[in-house]
């Protein structure tokens, strides 16, 4: 009978870290208490919240979940985030908690300020405001003395909070923001550079938390399908078919723009028209009439 060849799901063993079992210790305890194929755990107190570590690849993983119904958010939005912009980093592993073994999301602890900082403490509830910023002040840096040091002191973690860390978290989350963009706008050959251009400073300004990048200026006004319909007295759909059937979804008619579709919450490309795009759909309007 042949083996089989499928992988197998990774495994933590959990270790709880305290003051007096440095993370050497607990990472031999895990050698001996586990399997060869396991990865060590340890679970990290954080602000009245149990978040977990767990070792991968020879690196640290953090299990989302813990993390994000911490900050007091929604654990099923936000994995549908992660999963989509962190698809490459993201690793399902088997972490044993007091609930029994669960299989949790895990991304690298490098990969978890990036994330931290796409929340914009502005626009959740008020009541978890505070904590978001908690979180995103603190967090990583205390799951990182964790892992190297099997504590986190408050004034260590003071220090490094006031130091250049929240800036150099601001920095990755705003590079992570702009390679996650590049990479959806290779999906869109039409866009405008213009919409490239104000797409990936809407993206990483988010990020950063600042205005890093200048929007660009749109000096020439565009106008959808919708207002030349109500110009001309006819539908939005009747404009694109004009348009298609007469070749103007050109840049001389226009250009393509990232716009909210009208059936989903997705950011799809549309065309949008300038003045002489405008000029000649009424005529042709006019001569269908």
């Amino acid at each position: 009978m042949q083996k089989s060849n499928k992988a197998k799901t990774p495994t933590a063993v959990t270790v709880e870290a305290s003051k007096n079992l440095s993370l050497r210790e607990t990472n031999l305890m895990n050698n001996i208490t586990s399997s060869s194929n396991a990865c060590p755990a340890v679970t990290v107190p954080f602000h009245g919240a149990s978040l977990f570590l767990t070792k991968y690849n020879d690196e640290p993983y953090v299990p989302m979940k813990p993390v994000v119904e911490g900050m007091g958010l929604d654990w099923k939005s936000q994995h549908a985030k992660i999963s989509q912009r962190f698809s490459k980093g993201m690793v399902e592993i088997t972490i044993p908690t007091k609930g029994g073994d669960q299989l949790m999301s895990c991304l690298p602890l490098r990969k978890l300020p990036a994330w931290l900082y796409s929340i914009q403490p502005n626009k959740v509830k008020a009541e978890i405001r505070d904590k978001v910023l908690q979180y995103q002040e603190e967090c990583d840096e205390v799951l990182w003395q964790y892992w190297t040091k099997g504590e986190a002191k408050k004034p260590a973690v003071r220090a490094a909070v006031k130091s250049y860390l929240p800036e150099y978290r601001k920095a990755r989350a705003a590079k992570m923001a702009a390679e996650t963009m590049a990479l959806a706008l290779s999906f869109m050959p039409n866009l405008s550079d213009i919409s490239k251009q104000t797409a990936m400073a809407k993206a990483v300004n988010d990020a950063a938390g600042v205005e890093l990048l200048p929007l660009p200026a749109i000096e020439e006004h565009y106008y959808t399908a919708g207002e030349i319909g109500e110009l001309a007295g006819i539908s939005a759909q009747k404009v694109g078919r004009l348009a298609n059937a007469n070749n103007l979804k050109t840049e001389e008619f226009g250009k393509y723009f990232m716009d909210k579709s009208a059936y989903s919450s997705k950011q799809v490309e549309a065309f949008r028209y300038n003045q002489k795009g405008v000029e000649a759909i009424t005529m042709l309007a006019r001569a269908a009439a």
